[in-house]
């Protein structure tokens, strides 16, 4: 115990430079555009608006989409985010969400080297598996989510699976399945997975009530984490939303949530058809490549999500695969992909021991050169964001400070409608209102941006053509006030006090008679 305690300690400068690094590109590569008015979108002033809304005890209701949403009860089952309101209740800053992103994933950083360090024995590997984790696994910042925040949870709770500490890791994978209601399905799945494993007489070394005790968690995590689903999915969602919002996702297998289920189970073969199809192929890709698809050989730890994986195939037009893994449909399920790619490690370590030793070193070192190829990949992907951003930062002034301006004539208590780039900056309110859901329920301001619809667009290609640096490219070629002369003001509304000195920002209020 005294030999690994000093091994750690002469690790830990290393572990601590390279997370402290990361934390610090994720966030400033994130602020630089919050700063600037060109992060998140409707999702994350939804999820950003409820948070608030939680933190002062009152229903997260979103009306940035038609009709009444219950975001944390009615959209998903996420009680957790009751509890993570109270920190928008005391901070209700954009920059809150961001900084516990951050934090998240350098929680998760730690447990995913503790996890990989665990499984492998290797302090090396276990490096170079965290440095992919971090710049391949955890993609930087486009909208906020609150699943990202369960990733520490769900990785602690492997850590502490292979720790053989049960009763720690129930309670992080607990509190993981707070976030959303399928997350417990991965743990349904684990418990299945290794109560087979077990019985199959796989843990050889283990004594008849080490068995006992086992088998009692892992049957506890797969009836817990079934019932969580079925009751959160099927009965709580279903008071507070009977016509769930997200429904069109599945739309091609039914027009309800039983439909759907059943819908799949009659005729599969539309799903199979999109996991074979160049999208679901690289879907898989961006998973498993990375990590040398070692994964499939820790197989037991691939299966626990398979479930999610499952369903986010049962969305129409490749909705949740279109994007890899870059996007919240699989970033909180990276720690069990990491744990099965270390696994897979381990075992194909033990394959190789019949072999020379230099066949061996060298067919591993072709492995870690190919992980460790996709880590400096992502890295460069992570420095590219970081640098756009910092482009927005110099490119973007003269706008920003329009967009200030106009925000501070719009009282904090009044609704407010605007396009889809700016709603989570109106988020800690109790009306934002998506300029599409504006007729339901008539905001007392519109907010309209007409350099978000073209000029940012142009500005971006722009950029792109010259490598980035028109760093002191005239912003006011892509303004132009030319299209709100001949704008047709919405009935009710009449412009108020312009003050966009870029022309591009057009701020209306409902007439003294509509009030």
């Amino acid at each position: 115990m005294k030999l690994k305690d000093e091994i750690l300690k002469k690790e830990y400068p290393i572990l601590t430079a390279i997370l402290i690094l990361f934390s610090l590109q994720y966030f400033f590569s994130a602020w630089a555009k919050l700063s600037n008015y060109v992060f998140g979108a409707a999702d994350t002033g939804i999820l950003l608006t409820s948070l608030w809304q939680a933190g002062h005890f009152e229903i997260p209701v979103s009306y940035a989409e038609p009709g009444e949403i219950y975001f944390f009860l009615g959209k998903h089952f996420m009680p957790m985010g009751f509890l993570y309101g109270f920190f928008f209740r005391f901070l209700p800053f954009f920059e809150t969400g961001l900084f516990i992103h951050a934090i998240s994933f350098l929680i998760a950083g730690i447990f995913v080297y503790l996890l990989v360090r665990e499984i492998t024995k290797n302090s090396w590997v276990s490096y170079i598996y965290l440095l992919c984790y971090l710049t391949v696994y955890t993609p930087p910042l486009s909208h906020f989510y609150f699943e990202n925040w369960a990733t520490p949870y769900l990785a602690g709770g492997l850590y502490f699976l292979f720790k053989r500490k049960y009763g720690l890791a129930t309670v992080l994978f607990l509190l993981g399945s707070m976030f959303k209601e399928y997350i417990s399905l991965c743990v349904a799945a684990l418990g299945v997975v290794l109560l087979i494993k077990q019985w199959l007489g796989r843990e050889g070394d283990l004594s008849l009530t080490e068995k006992h005790r086992r088998n009692i968690y892992f049957i506890g995590w797969f009836v817990g984490g079934l019932l969580w689903f079925v009751v959160s999915f099927f009965w709580i969602m279903e008071i507070f939303e009977p016509n769930w919002s997200d429904i069109g996702l599945f739309s091609t297998l039914g027009s309800t949530k039983e439909e759907a289920l059943t819908g799949f189970l009659k005729n599969p073969i539309p799903v199979l058809m999109q996991m074979i199809h160049p999208v679901g192929f690289w879907y898989f890709w961006s998973w498993f490549g990375p990590l040398a698809f070692l994964p499939f050989i820790g197989f037991e730890m691939l299966l626990a999500v398979t479930p999610i994986v499952l369903l986010n195939f049962l969305a129409s037009n490749f909705g949740a695969v279109h994007v890899g893994i870059n996007d919240h449909y699989t970033v909180m399920l990276h720690p069990f992909i990491m744990a099965a790619g270390a696994v897979g490690w381990t075992r194909l370590s033990g394959l190789l021991d019949g072999s020379s030793a230099a066949a061996k070193n060298f067919f591993l070192g072709v492995i870690l050169f190919i992980i460790g190829t996709a880590a400096f990949q992502g890295a460069r992907y992570h420095l590219y964001q970081l640098k756009t951003g910092f482009f927005y930062q110099r490119v973007l002034a003269l706008h920003t400070k329009d967009i200030q301006e106009v925000i501070k004539l719009i009282p904090s208590t009044d609704s407010v409608s605007t396009e889809e780039p700016l709603i989570p900056f109106f988020s800690f309110r109790k009306h934002i209102v998506h300029e599409k859901s504006m007729g339901l329920h008539e905001p007392s301001y519109l907010l309209w941006d007409l350099f978000y619809r073209d000029g940012l667009s142009a500005l971006f290609e722009k950029g792109k053509q010259i490598d980035w640096k028109i760093y002191d490219y005239p912003p006011d070629t892509f303004y132009s006030s030319a299209e709100w002369e001949t704008k047709e003001m919405t009935c009710g509304y009449e412009a108020y006090e312009p003050v966009s000195r870029t022309g591009s920002l057009l701020l209306c209020r409902k007439k003294l008679a509509a009030l």
